[in-house]
């Protein structure tokens, strides 16, 4: 099985036994494996989950694998399609009157299968970025592996966050080395300029603060708990940073 497949919702033993056994076969091109994933009773969704962590990169990269699949969804075994579904799902009309007789609201008498292979074949090539293999790999099975040696160290992916009454817990993926440091930064601070799970983080300071503990008792003049230093633990505070997800850049103090 693919790492954590299990955790992908909708995979469970039965799904997981007809991938073993439908990855036993050979196919001659995607079209092939998704006519016999969708007999083996594995649903659309699963399917597209499945091709956004590549688990079928055999077949081709991904963003051209999921074309192909909402391409088949859409036309695979029809033999009617109306313009206006083509339209609203941008099935060129030219390839449609090639395949197939137009009406004045429908194409009728398709021929599916070469309508297909023609749509796919005209399928841009896209590479995905390496924010899109996390977020993927983030959404669908909760955990994160790609990284990129080279990538700048000060560049981190936000893989998860809590934002609590005072405190928001951060968890920043080291995009050049795959580790997860956990940081902190003060909720007001957050608010002001928020971001997400999911986005790129250029981090010019962080902090190493020793971590505070309560000591059980209260200031009598605030009605706050006292804290005092834990010794020789630490924990890391984010002061300045940008939002980095190569859409315009902002700077954060």
């Amino acid at each position: 099985m693919y790492p954590n497949l299990s955790s992908i919702k909708g995979v469970g033993e039965g799904v997981s036994d007809a991938l073993y056994g439908l990855g036993m076969k050979e196919y001659k091109d995607f079209v092939e494996v998704l006519t016999s994933l969708l007999a083996a009773s594995i649903n659309k969704t699963v399917i597209g989950k499945l091709i956004r962590i590549g688990y079928f990169e055999e077949y081709g990269g991904t963003n051209t694998l999921l074309e192909t699949a909402r391409y088949y969804n859409l036309v695979y075994g029809a033999k009617t399609i109306s313009k206006s579904k083509a339209e609203e799902n941008g099935l060129p009309f030219d390839a449609l009157a090639r395949y197939g007789n137009e009406t004045e609201k429908q194409f009728n008498k398709i021929n599916s299968e070469g309508l297909l292979n023609e749509l796919i074949q005209k399928i841009p090539y896209r590479e995905l970025s390496l924010k899109e293999k996390l977020d993927n790999q983030r959404e669908v099975l909760g955990i994160l592996t790609d990284y990129d040696p080279g990538a700048d160290r000060r560049l981190y992916y936000v893989s998860a966050l809590d934002v609590k009454k005072s405190v928001t817990n951060i968890f920043l993926y080291e995009i050049y080395s795959g580790r997860t440091r956990e940081t902190k930064m003060w909720t007001n601070q957050y608010n002001r300029k928020p971001f997400s799970a999911g986005d790129i983080l250029y981090i010019i300071s962080l902090e190493k603060k020793n971590k505070k503990e309560p000591t059980g008792e209260i200031n009598q003049k605030t009605g706050k708990k006292i804290y005092m230093d834990v010794p020789g633990k630490f924990e890391y505070w984010l002061g300045k940073f940008m939002v980095k997800n190569g859409k315009g850049e902002e700077d954060v103090p």
